[in-house]
């Protein structure tokens, strides 16, 4: 882990907004808003592309998204809230608050506790029977639906013994919340965005939203993908997928749980929520692990918390580091937006930054970084206090496999990456005119700084 100076951030939030900005031009994705807090500070927030392909409304922090299963991290909340109140305790059976449960065929799921459904591992299976409000071909269930489907639901595996996610078993918890607290579970939730001051935050979608709501749009289908409504009630699922958000709010609620924060827990409730409570130890998903309402990340050199969350053509997701009181937050409007994959890249870059940068970089070293491009290859040289790298700026994740570089003269770059097959040994050679870079022969290929690449694309299709 690699506490940020002011040089490091500085430098590091300049490469973020230069590196998203590229990714924004060359991938499909209408658009994304990505947001950074370092402790009690929003250090970046930014929003790039748009927030409807057919309008080409611009994108802006200020657009909202469902946040979808990020919801459950305020569920979650909202049940450690009760348990320290003395409400119920997270070993209680679920029947215990829901006496209906006792109606089910299988006698497995009047055992099931409330602790198992926060770290998915009551065997419920992900979703009921009928789930076509996930495509939006159905509205969301009420109460009394969700309890018809859920009595008429098989487990998917023995509870207590794997774990096996469900977005049901948020659902469950939000009846359990209103059962003991004698209100939705979304009138808790509210209080929570209340005492954070989430002002652009909602506990379930509201139509007063608006032209606010970021479209969604669904996977492509024959090079084309098809904006979908505006957001959608998720009613009695709400406590499982109902928030709404921006990625600047979800990373005040995720600072919320840095562990010196008890505005809506204890110390000792974030440790617990954040400590690995079920995990996968074979098979598929080896690896996976859940904590009460958060899922574990490694990252980097970090070990992360938070949650993704896909609903309505909206991927998005919340990672943050309790300890070191940082976290990304990164919100897309597409069906298959890369939200994890950017907020690993943005990890990535902040370590990599703050483990090298003590001071400004030398103007010398400086003037090598930047992107440069031909018709059929992008690289780009990033320097970092006294580092210098080639990375492969159209990788979401750029700094996890870098190149090595050694400075062997104003003009003149190394790749001294020990088993780089294609790259060790092979040479940068600058061009110059006064402070202007001209070009850069790579391995022997001429590669253009931007602004005469851009010259030179405008020529072509000007021949055309």
């Amino acid at each position: 882990m690699h506490r940020m100076n002011e040089h490091a951030l500085r430098e590091a939030t300049a490469f973020l907004d230069d590196w998203l900005g590229y990714r924004a031009g060359t991938v499909d994705v209408p658009g994304f808003s990505v947001a950074v807090q370092l402790g009690d500070e929003l250090v970046f927030s930014k929003a790039y592309g748009v927030a409807d392909l057919e309008t080409h409304e611009p994108l802006t922090t200020r657009h909202v998204f469902g946040v979808a299963s990020q919801s459950k991290m305020f569920t979650a909340t909202v049940v450690l809230q009760l348990a320290a109140e003395g409400k119920l305790a997270l070993d209680d059976p679920v029947r215990q608050h829901l006496p209906w449960l006792a109606e089910h065929t299988d006698k497995r799921v009047r055992e099931i506790t409330v602790r198992q459904l926060l770290c998915h591992g009551a065997g419920l299976g992900r979703d009921t029977l009928e789930a076509d409000y996930w495509v939006l071909a159905a509205p969301f269930p009420d109460q009394s639906a969700l309890r018809k489907l859920v009595l008429a639901n098989p487990l998917a595996l023995e509870p207590n013994t794997a774990l096996k996610y469900s977005n049901v078993g948020y659902a469950l918890l939000g009846q359990v919340v209103e059962a003991v607290t004698g209100e939705p579970c979304t009138v808790s939730v509210g209080r929570i965005i209340k005492k954070l001051g989430l002002k652009s935050t909602l506990p379930d979608y509201d139509a007063a939203i608006g032209r606010q709501m970021a479209t969604g749009h669904s996977l492509a289908f024959e090079g084309r993908r098809l904006p979908l409504r505006r957001g959608t009630t998720a009613r009695a699922m709400a406590s499982s997928v109902g928030v709404c958000s921006t990625a600047e709010d979800m990373c005040r609620f995720a600072a919320a749980h840095f562990w010196d924060d008890t505005r809506l827990v204890s110390r000792a409730t974030h440790k617990e929520m954040q400590r690995v409570q079920n995990r996968v130890t074979d098979g598929y998903d080896t690896g996976m692990a859940f904590g009460l309402g958060l899922e574990m990340l490694r990252c980097s050199s970090r070990q992360l918390v938070g949650h993704s969350g896909h609903l309505a053509g909206h991927t998005t997701a919340t990672w943050f580091d309790a300890r070191d009181k940082l976290v990304v937050s990164v919100m897309t409007n597409r069906k298959d937006g890369p939200a994890s994959q950017i907020v690993r890249g943005v990890f990535e870059a902040l370590d990599h930054f703050g483990a090298h940068v003590a001071k400004p970089t030398p103007v010398h070293l400086a003037r090598l970084q930047g992107r440069l491009y031909s018709h059929l290859a992008t690289i780009q040289v990033v320097a970092a206090g006294g580092v210098l790298r080639l990375i492969d700026p159209d990788d979401w994740e750029p700094l996890t496999w870098p190149e090595e570089l050694e400075y062997i003269s104003p003009t003149e770059l190394r790749v001294t990456t020990k088993g780089s097959v294609f790259g060790e040994g092979e040479v940068l050679r600058y061009t110059f005119k006064g402070d202007d870079l001209q070009s850069v022969r790579y391995a022997g290929t001429l590669l253009l700084p931007e602004a005469a690449y851009r010259r030179v694309r405008a020529k072509l299709q000007g021949d055309n």
